[in-house]
């Protein structure tokens, strides 16, 4: 179970996981992400194969010389979502109050392709 929340690798290479939702709205699939305290310019998202990776990084804003309480933390967040075949090109992506919210829109199923026999 504990694989599921982390990435493995070496600790400065170490991902945590982060919530997220997915649905459908008027036949799109809807991923909403809660990243609070990290900007879009630390956040990347991208599609290949029919994974949705997204990979955040919430720096630490000020390092003073003595902390009195230090409880937030300064880390790597990735998760992994396999969708299949997708419309790579129509993936949006919005961040607004913490929430990371993208939009992906499913490739039509093809026909099936039937062979004759010779």
């Amino acid at each position: 179970m504990f694989d599921e929340f982390m990435v493995r690798g070496p600790m400065k290479d170490m991902y945590y996981a982060f919530p997220i939702d997915v649905f459908e709205v008027d036949g799109n699939y809807v991923c909403q992400a809660e990243l609070p305290g990290v900007s879009k310019e630390d956040i990347e998202v991208t599609f290949e194969d029919g994974v949705l990776s997204i990979v955040a990084n919430k720096k630490r804003v000020a390092n003073p010389d003595k902390y009195l309480i230090h409880e937030r933390n300064f880390m790597k967040f990735k998760r992994e979502i396999n969708f299949g075949n997708l419309v790579e090109d129509t993936l949006t992506a919005k961040l607004e109050n913490g929430i990371l919210t993208i939009t992906i829109v499913p490739q039509e199923a093809k026909p099936k392709k039937t062979i004759s026999i010779e």
